[in-house]
């Protein structure tokens, strides 16, 4: 799952220095520096064929999430994310906004968050699925339910001044 990108550069340099001395070591024997060739094409190759699976997006509901929120939304609304993974949904609904904890919310922290600005409340199933009826009570005298699929719940906060949000 995680890449670690920024360890790229340093994971090049100490390639390079492996190859330089793998040619180095294998100059006469011609047998070994062909299987070391092998072995040098086949870092990249590999990388090729797994790298769709290392950014396969994990959570496929959010994509339609973000479609809706640019539909009824506007760029500077704020978003509510009900999941213990606040910066991943933020990040591929493409919006700023808050983060609190499934296990351990109160309607407080509701009412906190809208004083806050926030005008659309994401609630990831799967992430929710022991206390989704307490949101859901929560919800009713706070929101607008606009989406309810499978994989989340999408709220939209009554008294926002977003775009007119309509059942979709």
């Amino acid at each position: 799952r995680d890449t670690l990108l920024p360890l790229a550069p340093a994971a090049a340099i100490w390639i390079a220095c492996g190859i330089v001395a793998a040619q180095v070591y294998t100059k006469k024997r011609w047998l070994l520096g062909g299987l070391v060739g092998v072995l040098i094409i086949g870092i990249p190759v590999h990388a090729a064929l797994r790298i769709k699976e290392w950014y396969r997006v994990e959570y496929p509901y959010l994509t339609e999430a973000r479609q809706i929120l640019a539909k009824v939304s506007r760029p500077e609304d704020l978003v509510l994310v009900v999941t213990h993974e606040v910066a991943v949904p933020l990040y591929y609904v493409d919006r700023y906004g808050y983060g609190i904890e499934p296990g351990s919310w109160q309607p407080a922290d509701l009412d906190a968050m809208i004083r806050r600005g926030v005008r659309f409340v994401l609630i990831p199933i799967e992430d929710n699925a022991k206390r989704l009826p307490d949101l859901f009570a929560a919800m009713a005298s706070r929101g607008t339910r606009l989406k309810t699929s499978p994989g989340y719940c999408l709220y939209r906060i009554e008294g926002s001044t977003s775009r007119v949000a309509r059942q979709l």
